[in-house]
């Protein structure tokens, strides 16, 4: 089965409207090319993960803003702008990203994105369930962080507000996601001194709730995060790689 061409408007109001008491969790799907979704909607029913189908690229971003879902599931594949929208959402949103692609389409793409997990079209329900199990655990955990140790960390002329995350410079403000608050945050605790990067993937792990992370979610996670810093008018240095070793955070 194939999705139709306009985005599911009674699944959407359906879930605005129960969203304040429901118990599970809410995903995204954009549907960025047909694709079979029976498997990926039994998947998420039997997780209990309430659902929001949009299709198409147009107004995908603002939907994510108004629906402010837990995951982010983009059924893409190997077109860089199919890509580029997944970094996208998944900056705009405090959430998690998962990538659907069709078989013998590379994965490595979406991993380099920020995905936490990447399904194909033919992968069986029994193995997409528990593939998107780190998922699913990293999204529930991210719900349930909690307030910062300090409300508010300052390195240069930058701010670090904590709760809710974001960075503000000279009346300026930009929304940091939690894993991005989460690794600013340990890097913070440490100000100008080095954090190896295997204590940073760790942190990453953990947030996660799983044993380890893709090698390249560190790196993403480190370049939205000098990309916000630049986009405040800061120097993106202020966050530095030393080395290949790790990282420091300029005070």
């Amino acid at each position: 089965m194939t999705i139709p061409g306009s985005i599911r408007r009674h699944v959407l109001t359906v879930v605005a409207m129960s969203a304040p008491t429901r118990p599970g969790l809410t995903a995204l799907v954009v549907y960025l090319r047909p694709a079979p979704r029976r498997w990926l909607l039994l998947v998420l029913a039997e997780a209990d993960v309430y659902l929001i189908e949009h299709v198409g690229a147009a107004n995908a971003v603002q939907t994510a803003l108004a629906t402010r879902s837990d995951l982010v599931i983009v059924v893409g594949g190997d077109d860089p702008e199919h890509v580029a929208l997944a970094r996208t959402l998944l900056e705009t949103l405090s959430s998690v990203l998962v990538a659907v692609i069709p078989p013998g389409t590379s994965a490595a793409p979406y991993y380099n994105a920020g995905a936490v997990t990447v399904l194909t079209d033919d992968t069986p329900p029994e193995e997409a369930g528990a593939a998107l199990s780190p998922a699913l655990r990293e999204a529930r955990l991210l719900r349930s962080i909690g307030r910062l140790a300090a409300e508010y960390l300052v390195f240069k002329d930058v701010r670090f507000r904590t709760l809710p995350p974001e960075l503000a410079r000279e009346g300026r403000t930009v929304p940091l996601t939690r894993v991005e608050a989460e690794v600013l945050a340990e890097l913070s605790r440490s100000l100008g001194n080095l954090v190896p990067a295997s204590e940073l993937t760790r942190r990453l792990a953990q947030v996660s709730g799983r044993a380890a992370v893709h090698p390249g979610y560190l790196k993403t996670v480190i370049l939205r995060l000098r990309r916000k810093i630049q986009s405040l008018g800061a120097d993106p240095k202020l966050l530095r790689n030393v080395r290949g070793l790790g990282y420091v955070l300029v005070g």
